[in-house]
């Protein structure tokens, strides 16, 4: 008797002992891939907020030294306006390139009747917002026209605290 035989008989001596480990395997593996495509499609979404919701794009390009001294001093890792010329023009002559936006982060704080506040806010190119938000562009909070070279955008909470 060779030993295939002898296992798959061993396998239906004890039929329930068998069906039971066999539902076990079959539970846990359908738990685990659950659970797999649960985290992708967690992983997903978190990408697809970093790219568009949060605005950042595919490729962030700054200058050498920005993250050690940039809060220090901005205006030294500014590029001109030849150089960001210079980086659409490279950076568009690649395939699958949609579109190449200039961005400056900015942060403060504001006074309004006796009270402080911080703030968080972007500077951006009105016209390429929407092909950064991309799906999210439907009903995503304050809007700016893109025809105005000069705008900005409230949070809804921001602007009751300033009246």
């Amino acid at each position: 008797m060779n030993m295939t035989t002898f296992a798959f008989r061993n396998l239906w001596r004890n039929k329930r002992r068998s069906l039971t480990t066999m539902a076990a395997i079959v539970c846990g593996f359908a738990a685990i891939s659950l659970f797999g495509g649960y985290i992708a499609d967690t992983y997903n979404s978190l990408q697809v907020q970093a790219v568009s919701g949060e605005r950042l794009g595919h490729l962030s390009i700054f200058k050498q030294g920005m993250l050690d001294e940039g809060k220090l001093k901005p205006k030294e890792y500014l590029f001109s306006e030849t150089e960001m010329t210079l980086l659409k023009d490279t950076v568009k002559a690649y395939p699958g390139v949609k579109v190449v936006t200039p961005g400056l982060p900015i942060s403060g704080i504001f006074n309004a009747d006796n009270a402080s506040s911080i703030f968080i806010g972007d500077g951006v190119v009105a016209e390429d917002l929407g092909i950064l938000r991309g799906a999210l562009e439907e009903g995503y909070g304050g809007q700016i026209e893109q025809h105005n070279h000069q705008g900005i955008a409230i949070a809804a909470d921001m602007s009751r605290m300033l009246n």
